[in-house]
């Protein structure tokens, strides 16, 4: 499943085909009120891959300060990855999401 959001698809449409946005707007509206159950999916998978991204963005965060935290001179506080290790050579994306699948 395509997962992008609907401003993504309204500049999309204008910028490669000249669509109007506030036609896209319209169909995408009449679309919605058609199969609000697909919407809703729509939604929560949109939500789901704003939340994956922000966590691996913190899981990166989190190595890199673990990383600092272990510089030669640095203090010896250990701070856990997720997972429970504390390697810098297993920070890695821990999340991540196949969105074609319902």
């Amino acid at each position: 499943m395509l997962t992008v959001e609907q401003a993504e698809i309204v500049t999309a449409l204008q910028v490669q085909s000249k669509i109007e946005p506030s036609l896209t707007c319209l169909v995408w509206q009449k679309l919605q009120e058609q199969n609000p159950h697909f919407f809703h999916v729509y939604n929560y998978y949109l939500r789901l891959k704003d939340h994956a991204t922000a966590f691996n963005y913190l899981v990166e965060q989190q190595a890199l300060i673990h990383n600092e935290l272990n510089a030669p001179g640095a203090s010896n506080s250990d701070v856990a990855l997720v997972g429970g290790t504390s390697s810098s050579n297993n920070a890695r994306k821990v999340v991540e999401i196949d969105v074609a699948r319902p």
